[in-house]
């Protein structure tokens, strides 16, 4: 893809991502959910969409279940400064309600959501576990995996 047709790509994915942001946050907003607690599962999806998903190969809202572990256990770890025990606990939440409203809504399929669901069950524990040795400043955080 050249650098003019991923600014194209770019540009119409944030627009469509637009869609579903919007509809997750009517969703929250339905579910009687606090403006603090609206605001923590839109900012953890809006970045998970239009930052990690658009950083390496861009890719779209439906290609975003496949790709948790590497989202949790390397990237936000390492370029998300508040990146804690508490922010992949609130990232898994805010993902698998964000997920669930699109299995809803048609745009995903059971598998991938199931795939998402496994993939946090499984590797949960992991991510919380390479955040905290990466705060203590160990340079061999990766090797964890």
């Amino acid at each position: 893809m050249s650098f003019d047709e991923y600014g194209i790509f770019e540009k119409e994915t944030i627009n469509e991502n637009r869609k579903y942001l919007d509809l997750f946050e009517q969703s929250l907003i339905d579910a009687g959910l606090t403006n603090k607690t609206i605001r923590k599962h839109m900012n953890n999806i809006d970045l998970f969409l239009n930052e990690f998903l658009l950083y390496y190969e861009p890719l779209k809202m439906q290609d975003g279940c496949s790709v948790i572990d590497d989202y949790l256990g390397d990237w936000f770890i390492r370029k998300i400064m508040w990146a804690s025990k508490d922010s992949i606990n609130s990232n898994c939440a805010s993902l698998k309600k964000f997920y669930k409203l699109m299995l809803d809504k048609g745009y995903i399929k059971n598998e991938e959501y199931n795939v998402l669901l496994l993939t946090i069950k499984k590797e949960k524990q992991t991510w919380i576990n390479c955040v905290e040795v990466f705060d203590d400043g160990d340079d061999d955080w990766f090797m964890m995996f």
